[in-house]
């Protein structure tokens, strides 16, 4: 009895690991308390990403120089490639490279996770034809890695995008993160903004679910202990 009361301890406090280590995007305000919804953290990284709606048609120069204060005064800086390809293994997608390689529509779970991505991240580009099903959403924004190591190419810089197409009942969704593209760092575009990060300045709360599992290994613990109380 007590062999199999410590055996299920330690199960209880294997899930409770496993719980506690899963990662999670999860929306929060940048303003406390405001319900602005202006990040999103991951809890795999510690990164928070900032809205890249908020960076809309303001080019990688202005932004990384301290237009709007998030760099200079907030704790944000431009994500790398890398750091966004994390981003994507949190949300469960495989980055395209290609910039015309889609995900298969057949595949209903990827294309669910890109949708709930683009709407975390804040589409810089919306469109919907009037009168149709078309239906367009797509997260796009400067990264931090330059283009070439090239002089030549000085000005030049990457960007990834992120997003969905729906027309009827076919979705096509995609997730680039900038090895494929390149745009110039001084120009302002309409649906291009920034994907800003920063390291995490919130204590991460456990999540109900972690906390039950922790406290059912605690009781279970507790049970051996006095298991082996009773016998003594």
């Amino acid at each position: 009895m007590r062999k199999l009361s410590a055996t299920l301890a330690l199960s209880l406090l294997g899930i409770s690991f496993a719980a506690s280590t899963n990662a999670a995007l999860i929306t929060r305000d940048f303003a406390a308390g405001s319900g602005d919804a202006l990040l999103t953290y991951d809890s795999d990284t510690g990164l928070e990403w900032l809205d890249t709606t908020i960076t809309d048609g303001r080019s990688f120069t202005e932004v990384k120089a301290g237009w709007g204060g998030w760099t200079t005064s907030s704790g944000f800086r431009y994500a790398t490639m890398a750091e966004l390809r994390g981003l994507f293994v949190s949300a469960g997608v495989t980055p395209n490279f290609s910039y015309d390689t889609y995900s298969p529509p057949s595949d209903v779970t990827y294309v669910d996770r890109i949708i709930d991505l683009t709407r975390l991240l804040g589409p810089t580009f919306i469109h919907e034809d009037e009168g149709s099903p078309l239906q367009r959403r797509s997260v796009m924004g400067f990264v931090a890695d330059d283009y070439s190591d090239n002089p030549d190419y000085a000005g030049f810089g990457r960007y990834a995008d992120i997003g969905f197409y729906q027309l009827g009942w076919t979705t096509y969704a995609w997730a680039r993160d900038g090895s494929s593209t390149q745009v110039q760092r001084s120009g302002q575009y309409g649906e291009l903004g920034s994907f800003l990060v920063r390291e995490s300045v919130i204590t991460p709360v456990p999540e109900p679910k972690t906390l039950a599992l922790s406290g059912l290994a605690l009781l279970a613990l507790l049970a051996v202990r006095r298991n082996q109380e009773a016998v003594k």
